[in-house]
């Protein structure tokens, strides 16, 4: 089972955080916010619920030709309209989708994460059973 969703770039996409990486509904980004890599998100959080009960997930993150994976263990108390974070640490919120992460924003390719500077990039994201 795999849900997939998308998220869009924005001219402020850093991606330069050591233990976090965050997903936004919100276009709107500061400078201070290293951590997000995606912005304008479609994530509907009732979809990833089934996902919670799994003790392992990965996230498939694509943009153009370039695929990352990162593998989290799933916070079963998720639930955020707004944004999702996955983290390196054990640190849970209601926006916390995972934890234990293999990867936070500065690991991501940083081509990647070039190209998610640019407002009309689309990235691909698919929540998956591990």
């Amino acid at each position: 089972m795999k849900y997939e969703f998308s998220c869009f770039g924005n001219q402020n996409i850093q991606g330069m955080h050591k233990t976090t990486f965050e997903i936004v509904i919100d276009h709107n980004l500061s400078l201070n916010g290293d951590c997000i890599i995606g912005t304008k998100s479609n994530f509907d959080p009732e979809k990833i619920k089934p996902f919670l009960k799994s003790k392992k997930l990965s996230l498939i993150l694509k943009v153009e030709k370039l695929t990352e994976i990162i593998l989290f263990v799933p916070n079963s108390e998720f639930f955020d309209s707004s944004e999702l974070v996955i983290r390196l640490g054990k640190f849970i919120s209601k926006r916390t989708l995972g934890i234990d992460a293999d990867k936070a924003a500065i690991h991501i390719n940083r081509r990647m994460i070039e190209l998610m500077k640019n407002p009309l990039q689309e990235m691909k994201v698919i929540l998956q059973f591990q």
